[in-house]
Formats: C-alpha cells, sequence, structure tokens
C-alpha cells in the first residue's frame, strides 16, 4: 500500500518497538487444537501495511491466522490509544468518521434485522465493537432500544452527540441486557480469545434473540486483506463451522461488496460434524498460491505501467 509519511513513520516505530522488546507478543494454539502441536504453514511475515505480522495456516482445519501476535493487553492498547484509527485513517481520523452517520452503505444492517425484528416483535439491540455507532444509527432513528460498546474512548464521545446510548468497555462489560439483537460486525476477527470473548457476548443474548456476525472473506484471498490487527481470517466454511461450534444455527448467509460475509444465527443446541473442514487446508493452499500469482503478476504490471490497460483488455 502507499503510505503518507505519518503512515510510514507509525510503520517504522512501531517495528522498532517490537524489535526492542517494548511490544510484547505471544505464540498460540489454533482454535481447533488444545496445545501447540498443530503445525502450521508461513503465509506472509507482514501485513499490507509492513507491519510485523506473522499469518500462518492451519494443517489441520485450515484457519488462518495471526501467530505469533500481540498479546491481549497490547492489543487492548492498540484500540484504546487509538492506534488502530491512526494507522489505518491517518492523524485526522476523526473528520472522516463524522461522514459515517450519513453515509449510506452504514445502513445495510439495519435493513438486513428490520424485517426479522419486526416479525419477531424485536425492540432491543446491542452492538458490541460499534465504534462511533453509525450503523446503530438507523435502529436508533427507527425507535429501537439500541446500546452500544466500543474501546476507542473518542468514538463513543463521539457517537454520545448524536443521542446514542455508547459505552466505553470489552465484552465483559456489557450490561443492561439481554437483548433481543446482538450485532458484531468486523470484530470476530479481532478477538484474541474467540471462545471466551464469544460466550461473554452470547451471554447477553435473549434464548429466542438473533445473533449478527459480519467478518471478512478470506476465499477473496488478497495481501490488502491481511493487516495486524486482524488475528483470525475465515472462509464461509470455517466461519459457519466455528459459530455452529459456538451453538449457533445459520438462519441467514450472505455476502457484502464483493469482500466480505455475513450470517444471522439462532442459538442451537446441534452437533457439528468433527471432520467437516478435513479439506479445508488443501483448499485454501490452492487458494493461497492462486492469490500470491495474481498479486505478483499486478505489481509487476503495475511496475511497468500496464496495469490499467490489461484491466481494459480483459473487460
Amino acid at each position: 500500500m502507499k503510505l503518507t509519511k505519518f503512515q510510514s513513520d507509525f510503520v517504522r516505530r512501531y517495528n522498532q518497538d517490537l524489535k526492542e522488546g517494548k511490544t510484547k507478543t505471544e505464540f498460540t494454539a489454533c482454535l481447533c487444537g488444545e496445545d501447540n502441536s498443530v503445525k502450521f504453514d508461513s503465509i506472509y511475515k507482514t501485513d499490507r501495511y509492513g507491519l510485523w505480522f506473522p499469518s500462518v495456516i492451519c494443517h489441520c482445519c485450515g484457519l488462518i491466522q495471526a501467530n505469533p501476535r500481540l498479546t491481549s493487553s497490547e492489543y487492548v492498547s492498540f484500540y484504546q490509544e487509538d492506534k488502530y484509527r491512526l494507522l489505518y485513517g491517518d492523524k485526522d481520523y476523526m473528520n472522516s468518521y463524522e461522514t459515517k452517520f450519513i453515509d449510506p452503505h452504514n445502513r445495510h444492517i439495519f435493513q438486513i434485522l428490520d424485517p426479522l425484528m419486526k416479525d419477531r416483535k424485536f425492540n432491543s439491540v446491542l452492538e458490541f465493537g460499534c465504534g462511533g455507532g453509525w450503523k446503530l444509527l438507523p435502529f436508533h432513528n427507527a425507535g429501537y432500544d439500541a446500546t452500544g460498546y466500543d474501546f476507542s474512548p473518542n468514538l463513543v464521545s463521539l457517537g454520545k452527540k448524536y443521542g446514542l446510548n455508547l459505552h466505553e468497555g470489552s465484552t465483559e462489560d456489557i450490561k443492561e441486557g439481554p437483548y433481543d439483537v446482538i450485532v458484531i460486525n468486523h470484530v470476530v476477527e479481532h478477538f484474541t480469545d474467540f471462545f471466551t470473548e464469544m460466550k461473554n457476548v452470547l451471554g447477553n443474548l435473549k434464548t429466542e434473540g438473533l445473533f449478527y456476525v459480519g467478518v471478512p472473506n478470506i476465499d477473496n484471498f488478497a495481501k490488502d486483506q491481511f493487516q495486524n490487527a486482524h488475528i483470525l481470517y475465515f472462509t464461509p466454511r470455517t466461519f459457519k463451522y466455528y459459530m455452529a461450534g459456538l451453538g449457533l444455527r445459520l438462519i441467514e448467509f450472505g455476502d457484502i461488496d464483493g469482500g466480505h460475509m455475513y450470517g444471522v444465527f439462532t442459538l442451537s443446541e446441534e452437533k457439528i460434524e468433527k471432520d467437516s473442514l478435513i479439506h479445508e487446508y488443501k483448499v485454501m493452499k490452492k487458494v493461497i498460491f492462486k492469490g500470491k500469482i495474481t498479486s505478483l503478476v499486478g505489481r509487476i504490471l503495475l511496475k511497468m505501467r500496464l496495469k490499467e490497460t490489461v484491466r481494459k483488455l480483459i473487460k
């Protein structure tokens, strides 16, 4: 990616802190294993910004993940101090977030859930990892009882200006429930303790409630999918498998903007097939190889200033 001077300086300082041991990292087991004996294949050593960020694929279940990664406490600092927003949005990131409250793209979750909520006569909705609450605002404006939680104090303060009921905190801090509907959009991939965090959230869902989860789809493999804040990279198959492992039954699945996917779930006691991911590793190795080749060809064409010409010819 092309970086601004501010972003380049951020990356340099960040990598230097890692090298000097000022930023702590850890190696963890895959979601499918009880120990560290599962083998991994390396994919990339850095993320799309050039930050140190080893990404790997599990031999057992084919789940792509960061390993080793920052510790949980380091990630909390990364979000609370808005390093996440500074890197991804540059130093003036707060100005850009104001526009999100009027962006029609931020109504898509409301458009999916509103008819389901009306059909069930649901009223309360919680979004964890809500940022400034721009995706909660349509629910609030429609008269629903909307509540949000986020790590960033700056964004929580921003959302309160729009009359939203937002709180600063982690999954352990959620109160005022249980809720008819819970939304976690582009949050699961950030969890350092997937099962604990998910159970914390689900503990606030009513028995008959709806659970909306949105994540990137790594079947659309490309280097720009990889960023140091993302720990888990799901395909539709690994996404459905690990959601089912939490006791969730899928009632709606869809694609958003070509690179992301979502599922709407209800609580269930159905059992999952342990071997349903038996071929995932081989499938994803092919996807990774194809993605790397495509990326390499793209970079070569870009350097030769032929990329746009080839795109036009393909069209």
